[in-house]
């Protein structure tokens, strides 16, 4: 009889345990469903968004394309420029589009950030020895800009 007992112990204590499980389980599922519905990032009510018109149109830390059109007297200065463009950060590739002494060259450059962010870049980090780097314009999609030969001094030209 004993034995019988025990094994009806065992049995109960099975079937509480299967309950609790069950319970457990289905507060889990429950728990899940309700997480589902929660937003994972709330906007704070009464504060809009700002955003620039470049950045608005493209994806956040998408490289935009933007036209820089470069007057320089020679090849030579354009792919000096070029080059120094490459060092700032955010430019991913530049595709030289058209050379002409007579008009303005034209490069494009894919670029993570604004256009103003770019020609801020531009004046700050780039420095070509014996030239002047002016930025005439630019506008959501392209930058102007004219690369000329500093003035020489009188001493200068003596060689002093």
């Amino acid at each position: 009889m004993f034995l019988g007992k025990e094994n009806k112990r065992v049995v109960n204590r099975e079937e509480e345990m299967k309950k609790k499980i069950g319970g457990l389980v289905l507060l889990f599922a429950i728990c899940l469903s309700g997480c589902a519905g929660v937003e994972k990032f709330r906007k704070e009510k009464g504060k809009p968004e700002l955003s620039s018109p470049t950045q608005a149109s493209t994806p956040l830390g998408a490289p935009i394309s933007i036209l820089v059109k470069v007057k320089v007297s020679d090849y030579r200065t354009l792919n000096t420029f070029k080059k120094k463009l490459s060092e700032i950060r955010g430019v991913r590739n530049i595709y030289q589009k058209r050379f002409s002494v007579a008009e303005d060259s034209e490069l494009e450059v894919r670029y993570i950030g604004s256009t103003e962010k770019f020609a801020d870049e531009i004046i700050n980090h780039i420095h070509l020895p014996h030239l002047n780097l002016e930025i005439t314009g630019f506008d959501q999609t392209s930058i102007t800009l004219n690369i000329t030969p500093l003035p020489t001094t009188p001493f200068e030209e003596e060689g002093y």
